[in-house]
């Protein structure tokens, strides 16, 4: 199966990656890296990741649909937190 994890470069996000892919599952993350590190990009080990990047933001359909149709399952745990470094609080309403 193909999974796809919404926002699965970030905190929640890279942690829920490693269960479609224990199961055998391909996995994609779609990500829009509104800050600079990403935890799942690289582990501490600076090995990447065997997810598959797409770079995009779940606000906008242009990034999501392309992603979504070739996925047999979704995981979405994006959102933007209400860590300090967060754009704005509208744009983290928007995001989660």
């Amino acid at each position: 199966m193909k999974a796809l994890v919404l926002g699965g470069a970030g905190f929640v996000g890279s942690e829920l990656c490693s269960y479609p892919q224990d199961m055998g599952d391909e996995v994609t993350i779609l990500e829009a890296s509104l800050f600079e590190e990403d935890a799942l990009v690289t582990d501490e080990a600076g090995a990447s990741s065997p997810c598959r990047l797409a770079r995009g933001d779940v606000r906008n359909l242009a990034d999501l649909l392309p992603v979504m149709e070739v996925a047999d399952e979704v995981v979405n745990p994006a959102a933007i937190s209400n860590d300090p470094a967060s754009p704005s609080p509208s744009v983290a309403r928007r995001a989660s």
